[in-house]
């Protein structure tokens, strides 16, 4: 199974509490693990953005709007094996 992994931000490696995100790209296939890369490492960058931006209040409502949108995704991404729904990290 191919996975991309990237270092961490050493300013974000306390909050991300690792030195590097790795990341399934859910396929043995070197040619669809090429089209998944960029997809895939966007969305870690994004995260990073989002985590730069810094950390901002939830309401209780907005907290479960978004645990519900996790769960879906989740779920959603992990239909044929729910036994892989403990992957730690989803796009929010």
């Amino acid at each position: 199974m191919y996975r991309l992994r990237k270092s961490g931000p050493e300013y974000l490696q306390p909050i991300l509490n690792k030195k590097e995100t790795v990341k399934s790209l859910g396929t043995k296939d070197v040619s669809e693990s090429r089209l998944l890369f960029a997809r895939v490492a966007a969305e870690i960058e994004e995260r990073f953005a989002t985590l730069r931006a810094g950390i901002t209040t939830l309401s209780e409502r907005d907290a479960s709007v978004m645990a519900g949108k996790i769960y879906r995704q989740k779920v959603t991404g992990n239909i044929n094996d729910l036994g892989n729904l403990s992957e730690p990290w989803v796009d929010v």
